[in-house]
């Protein structure tokens, strides 16, 4: 299969040139065809020219990314009501810890709106609609693990044939690494990933319990990370909501 990777041309160009869109649906119209339509970046959603451009080509997959943070469903069901015109769709949503921990790693998500928009996705996605919920573990996100894991087994059960769960963890910047993970919450992390280790619907698990059994504490960038933790909480007036020793 050959990949395309349109983004390589248009790295130069001006973006608020209206041009640009339009020299982009006109080249996705030579190709005229592809196996996957996969649209990286951004809120794809947010931009009125998503439609246009998904609709300039024809395929037999879509694939985007999306962070549910509509005041309203209706920007949903715009996606749901695109699935008849493919034969799957994929949709990754990206949630890595919960509530007040979710709300600081991803500092402006309204957890709750979130929540009852993925909700919304679950239970109303047709069968060749794929939920991929991506969790990227950091020393802060991954002390939320179980929760995380309660969570995401709940909305799994909504709607068992659609969505799924892939498992990440942080490469940089290191202070947000599992460097910088106390070991006192390696143990019963490593209990917890073993709990959906053989569920296979939960991918990047084994890789995952890698990088925890493979870490080595840090003092020093462990001290650079609760210094930019408590500057940043104090700059943007909000409450660490997890233990810095």
């Amino acid at each position: 299969m050959k990949h395309i990777f349109a983004d390589k041309f248009f790295y130069s160009v001006d973006e608020k040139n209206p041009n640009n869109i339009d020299d982009t649906i006109g080249w996705l119209k030579e190709i005229a065809e592809v196996d996957r339509l996969d649209i990286m970046g951004g809120e794809p959603l947010y931009n009125k020219n998503f439609i246009p451009v998904i609709s300039s080509i024809k395929s037999k997959q879509l694939a985007f990314s999306t962070n549910l943070s509509f005041k309203d469903t209706s920007v949903i069901d715009t996606i749901l009501n695109l699935s008849s015109q493919y034969e799957e769709i994929f949709i990754r949503v990206s949630i890595d810890s919960t509530d007040k921990n979710a709300e600081f790693s991803r500092f402006g998500l309204d957890y709750q709106k979130f929540l009852s928009n993925l909700h919304y996705l679950i239970n109303h996605a047709q069968s060749n609609v794929k939920i991929s919920i991506g969790s990227l573990m950091t020393s802060i996100t991954i002390r939320d693990l179980n929760n995380t894991i309660t969570l995401v087994k709940e909305l799994h059960e909504l709607n068992p044939t659609s969505v799924l769960w892939d498992l990440a963890y942080c490469q940089d910047p290191k202070i947000f690494t599992l460097n910088t993970l106390p070991d006192k919450f390696k143990l019963d992390i490593l209990n917890q990933l073993n709990t959906v280790k053989e569920l296979s619907w939960v991918k990047g698990v084994d890789t995952l319990i890698g990088a925890v059994n493979g870490s080595k504490f840090n003092g020093t960038l462990y001290g650079l990370m609760k210094h930019f933790v408590k500057e940043f909480s104090e700059r943007k007036g909000i409450v660490v909501p997890f233990e810095l020793e």
